[in-house]
């Protein structure tokens, strides 16, 4: 884990609705987790609330129920919530995860996929972010129950080399710790994620849906009961998701193929990528643009339906955003390609019809193939909920 990869982590919108993918952070103790996540924190001017299990118990969680004056019992906001609310958002740091007990990791999983404790829901800016230490460090410590450990991404703390280290005792600490990056305004950074998640997502989910569709058996793949890895990475469902978002992520923010890799294996393991990795290499993928162009004949195979997912959905997510080069001549191209698809694999077609949608990209006056397909698309749009039937 670096600052990079932490940055892409924070500033992507997350399956469920709120800002950032939870992740866990596991080290040694006085590896520095806390000073590197209130440095960047502080970076981008996000409110900052390091909390512990170990330290504050269930009160400080906000599930001890107490009387609200007429009888009843209510589950209040714990204090250190206000400025969270004040500020539409934060950073939520819950060190030492691995001394919560089964009684409260719970409660946790409510926090840390949906932004809840108790009865209080924290504001869709709110991050989420975890460190723990293996049971054998840890004081009183616990192994995570695997709901919980499935809805963390999962990243090895090294802490500063001992090289680093001295630099940072000789010439301070904190200014070791600007080195990690610029500052950023936190408004500023998810307008920019969000005029760019739309075209990203759709090229990343195109890509993780052809991979599962070609191996279907890597979508939930949870390892036996007492297994080591239950507490760390796995595939399920949950996790697949929020992979490609962080796989969207990667390439919103531009991270290299190492950085991109570590960042989705935190959530379906490093097997896992490795398996997504080759088959990319052997897909063998045409550019898009080239696609759209002419300059590259791509024609559908009913062998390589995973191929014929990809190709389409990358080519709708090029066309998609509203300043995309050469907009209706490729956006019109695209519609050709998902009619020549739509009669053997509707299933491969829609997909990336519903990222044309989206993009209001129906208009038959700019967009004739689609007036071309429209009455074989409609039937099939409306019967996945891509668009409402008659009235």
């Amino acid at each position: 884990m670096n600052a990079k990869i932490l940055h892409a982590a924070l500033f992507c919108p997350s399956p469920e609705g709120w800002w950032g993918l939870p992740i866990l952070l596991w080290g040694r103790p006085g590896t520095g987790k806390t000073a590197f996540l209130g440095d960047a924190a502080g970076r981008a001017g996000l409110p900052y609330k390091r909390i512990s299990p170990a330290e504050q118990g269930e009160c400080g969680f906000g599930v001890t129920p107490v009387p609200d004056g007429n009888g009843f019992l209510m589950f209040p906001p714990p204090i250190w919530s206000k400025p969270f609310t004040t500020n539409g958002g934060g950073l939520i740091f819950v060190d030492e995860i691995s001394t919560a007990p089964p009684a409260l990791q719970a409660p946790l999983l409510g926090l840390v996929q949906l932004r809840t404790l108790g009865d209080y829901q924290f504001p869709s800016r709110t991050r989420m972010v975890g460190a723990a230490n293996e049971t054998r460090d840890a004081a009183g410590g616990w192994d995570l129950a695997p709901a919980l450990a499935n809805r963390f991404g999962h990243y090895d703390w090294e802490g500063l080399s001992p090289n680093d280290w001295c630099v940072a005792l000789m010439g301070g600490f904190t200014n070791m710790e600007e080195s990690e990056g610029p500052r950023v305004s936190a408004e500023a950074e998810e307008k920019r994620v969000m005029d760019a998640w739309p075209a990203a997502m759709a090229w990343a989910s195109g890509l993780v849906a052809g991979f599962i569709k070609r191996r279907p058996e890597l979508l939930h793949k949870q390892p036996a009961s007492g297994d080591a890895k239950s507490s760390r990475a796995w595939p399920s469902n949950r996790t697949v998701h929020y992979a490609t978002t962080a796989l969207a992520s990667a390439r919103v923010h531009g991270l290299d193929e190492i950085d991109t890799d570590e960042l989705v294996a935190g959530f379906v393991s490093l097997p896992w990528v490795s398996e997504f990795r080759t088959w990319m290499v052997n897909l063998d993928l045409p550019d898009p643009a080239d696609v759209l162009d002419g300059k590259v004949a791509w024609k559908h195979d009913g062998r390589r339906l995973d191929r014929t997912l990809v190709v389409l959905q990358s080519c709708a997510a090029l066309v998609a955003p509203e300043k995309a080069e050469k907009k209706k001549e490729r956006g019109n191209k695209c519609w050709e390609l998902i009619g020549t698809v739509l009669k053997d694999a509707a299933d491969c077609a829609i997909p990336a019809a519903r990222v044309l949608k989206a993009a209001n990209m129906i208009v038959t006056s700019q967009y004739p193939a689609y007036l071309e397909i429209g009455h074989k698309l409609l039937p099939i749009m409306v019967s996945a909920g891509i668009v409402g039937g008659p009235r």
